[in-house]
């Protein structure tokens, strides 16, 4: 059986590109440890899948928020008050 010839470009682009190790292991046909192997040659650090385990959520809506106009005019008339 003839070897799977990988070129460097396209896999360090695979690899910048953010794909996986099982990714690369599908898309090259090859085992995860020749991944690694090629990885590791290569000086590349492979992304891993990792699911997240939380996730934020943001719905604070807050209560006294003002336009900047509506800003400008309180302080105008802040600073009018103070003269």
């Amino acid at each position: 059986m003839e070897p799977v010839k990988v070129r460097i470009p396209d896999f360090k682009a695979d690899v910048e590109k953010g794909l996986t190790r099982k990714e690369l292991k599908e898309k090259y046909s090859l085992s995860l440890s020749s991944i690694k192997e090629i990885a590791k040659k290569l000086n590349l650090e492979i992304k891993r899948d990792v699911k997240p385990k939380f996730e934020l959520i943001d719905d604070v809506t807050p209560t006294n928020q003002i336009t900047l106009d509506q800003a400008i005019v309180e302080a105008e008339t802040v600073n009018s008050l103070n003269d």
